[in-house]
């Protein structure tokens, strides 16, 4: 694992996250970050997933604690790509095919 201190976090390309879908095995976890209609697929040990998750509270507890508790109801940015914004194509009959 890199060392977080020699990371410089101004060099890292960066997405703007509006949704995430997790599940795990035994010996693994799976989660996925969604940023419009991109999904990007990781999977990670226990041990690491565990390290994620604290270090995810730890910035939450932070956070709320400068701006108040977070309202996860509703988004409060949506992506500039909802799944409502693209038709479904048409059929074969449709198009006079």
């Amino acid at each position: 694992m890199s060392d977080p201190s020699q990371i410089n976090i101004n060099n890292i390309p960066k997405k703007h996250c509006d949704g995430a879908v997790c599940g795990h095995a035994k010996e693994i976890f799976m989660f996925s970050l969604m940023s419009g209609i991109e999904i990007n697929g990781f999977s990670a040990t226990p041990r690491v997933m565990k390290l994620i998750a604290i270090l995810f509270a730890d910035q939450i507890r932070t956070y709320e604690k400068s701006h108040g508790e977070i309202n996860i109801k509703e988004p409060e940015i949506k992506s500039p790509f909802q799944v409502t914004d693209f038709k479904k194509p048409p059929k074969a009959g449709d198009m006079g095919i």
